[in-house]
């Protein structure tokens, strides 16, 4: 119930940004909507090891998140340093905005990998404590003091940090004069959101979360993101794909933007990464098992 509530009210984002008369910039919103979608398969990632952990309590934890987290970080770069091709695929009247749209969108871009970090932080929690069904029955007394509470308490003070922070900084960012002022503030709000949720989490849930993890995220992570970045962003600034008003161009742009991104990112993680290339290994293993049954 919480959740449906929740969510309801997150979709006030789309009206606010109209009621300040940025009507434009609804329909630009709307750009980032579609944007979004490709964020669900690191949703799916959390949701298999959410799964795993109330089956077996597997200890394969760490490792399912650099993937949630490699999956979110590869396709929030290819928005980041190639935004004018998706902008050209989805909007292809409308060049005149991609400037203007690549800061909101780097930041959203941000917002959703700490997103998708966040929902993989409350899917851990739950896993783990399995308080509301480790009687057989659920019932509402069981959720007290529950890490499965903290983890829904959390939706709650992103969806209060989320509105609230929303109309201040719509109107800073006016007064600023940031172009898409309505889009930035929105985009804004939804990083503070995020960023007090997963603090909120993180304080309830150290204790018993960090032991599966274990792992070194500045080596396995950080180092490999900042050197694709790097890399990207001298990648972009020589490859200058032509901005074609034609449908299978642009697609095509966006897949070679989205299969460039993903071979610099993960030969950087190949490079840097031990646990990275361990887990590269584990797939292929994976997929080579999986063939075999097949055929």
């Amino acid at each position: 119930l919480m959740g449906y509530a929740v969510n309801s009210f997150r979709a006030l984002d789309a009206t606010v940004i109209g009621i300040f008369g940025a009507l434009e910039e609804v329909g630009l919103w709307y750009v980032l909507f579609m944007l979004s979608k490709p964020y669900a398969f690191s949703g799916l990632l959390s949701n298999i090891t959410y799964g795993e952990l109330l089956e077996r309590g597997r200890s394969g934890v760490y490792r399912d998140l650099l993937m949630v987290l490699y999956t979110a970080t590869a396709i929030s770069l290819s928005y980041i340093f190639f935004e004018p091709l998706f902008m050209n695929f989805l909007r292809p009247r409308d060049p005149q905005y991609a400037a203007p749209l690549l800061t909101p969108i780097a930041l959203w871009a941000a917002a959703n990998v700490l997103g998708a970090l966040n929902q993989f932080l409350g899917n851990i929690m739950q896993g783990v404590d399995k308080r509301d069904i480790a009687g057989g029955e659920i019932k509402a007394r069981a959720y007290l003091g529950s890490l499965v509470l903290y983890a829904h308490l959390a939706e709650l003070v992103f969806t209060v940090v989320y509105l609230a922070s929303m109309v201040p900084l719509i109107y800073l960012f006016r007064r600023a004069g940031v172009e898409l002022y309505a889009i930035m503030g929105v985009v804004a709000s939804s990083f503070l959101a995020n960023a007090v949720a997963f603090a909120f989490r993180f304080t309830k849930a150290e204790g018993r979360v960090r032991p599966l993890i274990g792992g070194s995220l500045a080596k396995d992570y950080l180092a490999p993101t900042l050197a694709a970045s790097a890399a990207l962003y001298a990648a972009s600034s020589v490859v200058r794909f032509p901005l074609v008003p034609s449908v299978y161009v642009s697609l095509a742009e966006v897949a070679a933007a989205i299969v460039l991104t993903a071979s610099v990112y993960l030969a950087a993680s190949l490079a840097i990464s031990r646990t990275s290339r361990e887990l590269l290994a584990l797939a292929a293993r994976s997929a080579s098992r999986l063939l075999r049954d097949i055929t």
